[in-house]
């Protein structure tokens, strides 16, 4: 629980400007969130900051109260403390404070308000190596996009955090090293386009290109040749298009597909390329395009026992090729379907649902993908592969 935040005063003479500082809460934090409440009127983030300190602005004649948020990552997944309790009033006054009230005059009574209504939750929109350590760094949202920040870890910690500019409006977010360069760069979808943006270690991003697509598109990054740099697959419903950009050779065109429910990308026979799995409609059915030299593919189909909803690609059992965790919305249930190919050798649950989405991340450090898991209420978890 953090302590209220404290100021050295609390009626400021001739200032401008006061400096809070409050508790550090146990854990490693990557940001705090400072809501401040003015003239008594509703709680508003007006910054965030890694020290546990922060200076607040005020006008000649303006009551403030300030709230703070910690923010954390660790290698089980995120942590959000509880907001702590409003800061006593803070007055900025003029050059010569007011006469005191007459004796036995009611004094007024600033109104407190709920700290829950303001303390946005730290999401985990994506993750890639975008500093080229070789160790996995976090896009993350203190509720909205309006404040973006970049977690970059290192040794399975966090090392530093750098605050993004907003990204306006973004329906969907991607990494991948399209260069080869050893470093992901981030793909930003947005209502009518696509943005690819390299990321510097303040959280500064440098555009490096852009391209028209429909806003009900959808992305998903896959190395379709093994040549260790990746391209980007979009998908339009409206034309059902489904195509290969971004990549240095021959893109693919893989022509019209309708209707298409589900596309997930994974290297499932372990021949070093990213394949595609793709389902027509919810369900068990499903089919597998199996990458090959040259652009070819061949396809495969695959029967999954139970009904497909929130799912994920990663290589659960360590055999080198890529299964499928997915909510089984038949049972209830989070299972693995571990694949050789388009055969499924094993099935495993893995959890109780209900389950909102599903990401592959290496969050314990190891090499191996782990699940960071949503609920509905907006709850997360994870899974650590073993």
């Amino acid at each position: 629980m953090l302590a209220p935040a404290a100021a050295a005063g609390r009626d400021l003479v001739g200032r401008s400007e006061v400096r809070v500082a409050w508790t550090p809460p146990a854990g490693e934090v990557a940001a705090y969130v400072v809501f401040v409440s003015r003239d008594g009127g509703p709680y508003q983030s007006e910054q965030y900051t890694r020290e546990a300190s922060a200076r607040i602005a005020g006008r000649s004649g303006e009551s403030v109260q300030v709230l703070v948020r910690a923010y954390g990552a660790s290698a089980s997944g995120t942590f959000t403390s509880p907001p702590s309790e409003p800061s006593e009033v803070i007055r900025f006054l003029a050059d010569a404070p007011p006469a005191s009230p007459a004796f036995g005059a009611a004094l007024p009574r600033p109104e407190t308000l709920s700290a829950a209504r303001f303390a946005p939750p730290l999401q985990i929109q994506t993750a890639g190596d975008f500093d080229g350590d070789s160790s996995l760094d976090l896009l993350a949202t203190l509720g909205s996009w309006d404040h973006p920040l970049v977690l970059f870890r290192k040794d399975g910690a966090l090392d530093r955090v750098g605050s993004m500019a907003q990204l306006g409006v973004v329906s969907a977010v991607a990494t991948g090293d399209f260069d080869g360069d050893g470093k992901d760069e981030l793909v930003v979808k947005s209502s009518d386009a696509l943005s690819l943006l390299r990321l510097e270690a303040s959280g500064k991003a440098t555009l490096l290109r852009r391209e028209t697509l429909p806003a009900e598109a959808r992305i998903l990054v896959a190395d379709l040749d093994g040549d260790d740099e990746d391209s980007l697959i979009t998908y339009e419903p409206a034309s059902g298009r489904l195509t290969e950009r971004f990549a240095r050779g021959n893109a693919i065109d893989f022509g019209a597909i309708r209707p298409l429910y589900a596309l997930y990308a994974g290297d499932f026979d372990g021949d070093g390329r990213d394949d595609l799995f793709l389902q027509a409609r919810p369900g068990g059915d499903a089919e597998l395009w199996l990458m090959r030299p040259g652009g070819r593919f061949d396809v495969a189909s695959l029967r999954l026992d139970g009904s497909l909803g929130a799912a994920a690609v990663l290589d659960w059992n360590g055999d080198g090729r890529d299964d499928l965790a997915g909510y089984d919305t038949s049972r209830g249930e989070l299972r693995a379907w571990l694949l050789d190919g388009a055969r499924v050798i094993e099935r495993r649950a893995l959890g109780p649902g209900p389950i909102e989405s599903l990401r592959a991340l290496d969050l314990a450090g190891d090499d191996r993908d782990d699940l960071l898991i949503a609920a509905p209420d907006g709850t997360a978890s994870a899974l650590i592969a073993r």
